[in-house]
C-alpha cells in the first residue's frame, strides 16, 4: 500500500476523527495539492465558534479554494452519477454524504469509495429500478452508517429485497424510509441490524399493522433487544390511534431519546406518560394531534414530564403546555 493510500484508509476507518484528515492534509500540501489546504481550513472552521478571531479570514480562504477548484474536484463524482453536488458538499475538506441512484451506486460503489474516503451517509434514489440480480449483490461497506431511501415509491416487497444488504451493513445505525408506502415493514429489518435511529414518517403505517408487526418481532426476532437499543423513532403522519400506541407502549424502550408522533391521530397523552415506557426520553414531539387530556398529577407522571427537554404540543388543544421548543 502506498503512502497516500495509507492516509486515506485511516480516514475511512475513523471518519469522525480530525487527526487523520490533518495528516492527509500535510501530505497533500507537501505534494502541492490544494485539497490539503481545504481540508485544513475546513477542519479548523469546524472547531471555531462564530466570532472567534481569525474565523472570517479562514472563511474567505475556504471560499477562494472552492471557487477555484470545487468543480474540478467534483467532476469525477458527477461522471459516476452522484447528484446535487455543489460547493457546500465538502465537510471538513471531504465528502461525507452523497445522493445517487441505486443503479449508479451498484455499478460504481468501489470507485465512489476511492474518491470519498470519509463517506458515511448514503442517499439512495430510484431503488425500485434495481434488478433482482442487483438486489442480491448490493453492498453497503463498513463506513456507511446512515442510509436514506426516503420518498422513493418503495413498497414493502422492495424494502424486503433491500433488507438483505442492510443486514450485512455492520455499521449501519440510521435508516430513513419516510414517504414510502411500506407500512409496518419499516420495522422489519431492525432486529437483524445495528440500526438505532428510524425515520418512518408517512409510511402508511396503521395502528393495527404496527401492532401485528411488533407481535411478530416479539415472537422470533429479538424485540426486547431492539427496544433496548433504539435511540430515535420518527412516526409522523401515520394513523397510530388506538392499537398502534397500545402496541408501542407495551414495551420498555430503555434507550429512546427522541420520539416524533406528529399527526398520528392521537387523542390521549396519558399512555405515553404513565407508566412510562420511555425512561430515557428527552424529546417528545406530538404536534397536530387532537390530544385534549393532560396526564394525571402522579409523581411518576410529573417525573416523566419534568425530564423532557423538549415537549412539542403545537397544533393540539394543549399547545400552551409545550416547553423547550
Amino acid at each position: 500500500m502506498n503512502e497516500e493510500a495509507t492516509f486515506v484508509d485511516e480516514i475511512r476507518r475513523t471518519p469522525d476523527d480530525l487527526t487523520p484528515r490533518l495528516i492527509y492534509a500535510d501530505y497533500l500540501e507537501d505534494c502541492g495539492d490544494p485539497r490539503g489546504e481545504l481540508i485544513r481550513v475546513q477542519c479548523e472552521l469546524s472547531e471555531m465558534a462564530p466570532g472567534t478571531p481569525g474565523r472570517s479570514e479562514r472563511m474567505n480562504r475556504e471560499r477562494e479554494l472552492l471557487e477555484s477548484y470545487a468543480d474540478l474536484w467534483l467532476q469525477p463524482l458527477r461522471e459516476l452519477g452522484v447528484r446535487g453536488l455543489s460547493f457546500h458538499s465538502f465537510e471538513r475538506g471531504l465528502l461525507e454524504r452523497i445522493r445517487i441512484s441505486a443503479v449508479d451506486y451498484h455499478r460504481n460503489w468501489e470507485r465512489l469509495l476511492e474518491l470519498t474516503p470519509a463517506l458515511q451517509h448514503l442517499n439512495l434514489r430510484s431503488v425500485r429500478e434495481l434488478s433482482e440480480a442487483q438486489f442480491r449483490t448490493l453492498t453497503f461497506p463498513e463506513q456507511i452508517v446512515s442510509l436514506d431511501i426516503s420518498a422513493g415509491q418503495i413498497d414493502a416487497d422492495t424494502l424486503c429485497r433491500l433488507n438483505v444488504s442492510m443486514t450485512l451493513a455492520v455499521n449501519l445505525t440510521s435508516l430513513d424510509v419516510s414517504g414510502n408506502p411500506v407500512g409496518s415493514a419499516a420495522f422489519s429489518v431492525l432486529p437483524m441490524t445495528q440500526i438505532d435511529s428510524l425515520n418512518a414518517g408517512y409510511c402508511a403505517i396503521t395502528g393495527q399493522n404496527l401492532a401485528e408487526q411488533l407481535v411478530r418481532m416479539e415472537g422470533g426476532a429479538g424485540l426486547n433487544r431492539l427496544a433496548g437499543r433504539m435511540t430515535e423513532i420518527v412516526l409522523r403522519g401515520n394513523a397510530l390511534a388506538g392499537d398502534g400506541i397500545s402496541a408501542l407502549t407495551k414495551y420498555t424502550w430503555s434507550q429512546l431519546r427522541h420520539l416524533d408522533l406528529t399527526s398520528c391521530q392521537l387523542s390521549s397523552l396519558q399512555r405515553l406518560a404513565t407508566p412510562s415506557p420511555f425512561p430515557s426520553l428527552e424529546s417528545l414531539v406530538i404536534r397536530n394531534n387532537p390530544i385534549s387530556d393532560w396526564p394525571d398529577q402522579s409523581a411518576e407522571t410529573s417525573h416523566f414530564i419534568e425530564r423532557l427537554r423538549v415537549m412539542d404540543l403545537r397544533g393540539t388543544p394543549l399547545s400552551g403546555k409545550s416547553h423547550g421548543v
